[in-house]
């Protein structure tokens, strides 16, 4: 099963990357401090409650 959930977790991570980086190119200028974000906030559920605060 592994082997299938690896890529479908390197998908979803893209994706809340490429998000990341349009909701907080604001506030994240540099690009090492969105990989940072990205590493941290796996869940879209964080991304958002982190959005509201």
């Amino acid at each position: 099963m592994k082997r299938y959930i690896l890529p479908i977790v390197a998908v979803f991570l893209c994706t809340i990357k490429s998000q990341a980086q349009k909701v907080y190119s604001v506030e994240y200028e540099n690009q090492a401090d969105i990989n940072v974000f990205v590493v941290d906030y796996e869940n879209q559920a964080d991304l958002k409650v982190y959005k509201e605060n």
